[in-house]
């Protein structure tokens, strides 16, 4: 019976410290395998209403919570988006009380994106131009990563889902700035931002020529040499992308600089075989 009084305690308007600790007890909950549990008893309402509370330690709390349930599995995901969840973190992106508030806002968002089956993209376009101006502006490596993540899961699916991305970060194009991403070197950076760019080189001409044309191959080239065998493995099945496009492409990567030499090492039998497969797709598709 103790689940159903936190959510008795989140209306107490009257009392916000204990909001916060229900909510916090909740948060905790559903992070187990009760997560189930929290949404019966009726807490994503209030937790979405919560998003408002002038208290920023509340609005944290919350956030997490709802970035735990939506985290658990796409069914929870779509009941979370379905209370109209979206709009008040969005709010709490754009107008942070906090660096902490604005990093688990950044991840509870990511969540919102991420789970097959995926989230209808029309429901999530409101959160595309925020990802972009976040991509484009911030520093802050943690919300970074989370902010890539959500538009890796964006982009991975259709043309048109990829165009839905592209054409909703106009104002702050999103290609250039997945791109600044991949060429950092902090890992948790250009792992999400190699797999954004591959969902994007995996769409129709116009969208493996935004890619191309944002300058990815020299940067391609740099990571075919990383330590990491995902990433090795990530920019291959990137380079076998371009290699099936149109001729102006493939020219392109043809072109490039000691590139296709490269990928022919990590065809090399001291690679691993995934990165070989990924190399041979790219010499396949040349």
């Amino acid at each position: 019976g103790a689940v159903p009084a936190f959510v008795q305690y989140l209306q107490r308007y009257d009392a916000p410290k204990l909001q916060f600790e229900a909510a916090w007890a909740l948060t905790n909950i559903a992070s187990t395998d009760r997560t189930d549990l929290v949404v019966e008893c009726g807490a994503v309402e209030h937790l979405v209403k919560l998003m408002a509370s002038e208290s920023a330690d509340l609005r944290e709390q919350c956030a997490w919570c709802l970035g735990n349930v939506a985290g658990d599995s796409a069914r929870l995901r779509d009941i979370v988006l379905g209370y109209n969840a979206l709009a008040p973190l969005l709010a709490n992106i754009q107008q942070p009380a906090s660096i902490s508030l604005f990093r688990n806002c950044i991840w509870t968002l990511s969540n919102f994106c991420r789970g097959k089956p995926q989230p209808s993209i029309e429901a999530l376009i409101p959160a595309i131009p925020v990802l972009a101006v976040v991509l484009a502006t911030h520093e802050d490596v943690d919300a970074l990563s989370d902010a890539l993540w959500a538009v890796s899961y964006m982009t991975d699916g259709n043309d048109a889902k990829i165009q839905t991305v592209i054409d909703h970060s106009a104002r702050n194009p999103i290609i250039p700035s997945l791109i600044k991403c991949l060429c950092s070197n902090k890992v948790q950076l250009v792992v999400p931002a190699l797999r954004a760019l591959g969902n994007v080189a995996s769409g129709d001409d116009s969208q493996t020529q935004a890619v191309v044309n944002a300058n990815v191959l020299p940067a391609l080239m740099t990571l075919l040499s990383h330590a990491k065998k995902n990433i090795r493995k990530e920019s291959c099945w990137m380079l076998s992308n371009i290699a099936a496009g149109n001729r102006a492409q493939l020219v392109k990567l043809m072109n490039t600089p000691g590139l296709v030499p490269e990928v022919l090492k990590q065809m090399a039998t001291t690679n691993d075989w995934e990165v070989r497969k990924e190399a041979a797709w790219v010499i396949s598709n040349i």
